[in-house]
């Protein structure tokens, strides 16, 4: 993980984040005419591209708020692990680390089940 994020990793995954959440916005605009709330709630393409899109936008928001974070706040702990003497301080590093872990996994797991769904509403959108 350090040498992900010593090669900016995750700088390429918001970024690619943000240019897929921004242009999904930007299409969901111009197929409902401006965000028309007509459009978005009596079509079955309007709401499986809504919900699609909350999905995403959803996905986005855990990703870089609870997954990202996590990620970042592990990567600077997992350094200082390293050179701590005091096997009190040290315990207690290697349990906030563990907690992180399973943060980042959860977080993560959860952000895959968001982006299939998303996946699969702007997939069946046209056809429903």
């Amino acid at each position: 993980m350090m040498r992900l994020h010593r090669r900016g990793f995750p700088i390429y995954m918001s970024v690619i984040a943000v240019t897929t959440l921004v242009t999904g916005l930007y299409l969901f605009w111009r197929f409902t005419g401006g965000f028309d709330a007509t459009v978005m709630t009596t079509t079955h393409a309007g709401l499986a591209f809504g919900v699609g899109g909350s999905a995403g936008i959803l996905a986005g928001l855990i990703g870089g708020g609870v997954v990202g974070r996590s990620a970042k706040k592990l990567a600077g702990l997992s350094t200082g692990a390293l050179t701590i003497a005091d096997d009190n301080v040290h315990r207690a590093l290697l349990a906030e680390i563990a907690a992180l872990k399973r943060r980042v996994k959860v977080g993560s797991r959860v952000v895959i089940g968001l982006q299939t769904a998303a996946l699969v509403f702007m997939s069946v959108g046209h056809y429903v």
